[in-house]
């Protein structure tokens, strides 16, 4: 997970308009929105409070 946050941050600020991933969905248009919405994402994740004890 944490390479995965460390992967889509790359991106912030990158102003992409089309994502074309080899799976899942495409979007050829407004790319960065759907980047800037997983980044928000990772951004917001905290520690579960269970692992905190």
């Amino acid at each position: 997970m944490f390479e995965l946050g460390n992967s889509i941050t790359r991106f912030r600020d990158a102003g992409i308009d089309a994502l074309l991933p080899g799976h899942a969905a495409t979007a050829l248009e407004n790319g960065q929105a759907h980047i800037d919405k997983a980044i928000a994402k990772f951004d917001s994740l905290t520690v579960p409070r269970n692992m905190m004890e």
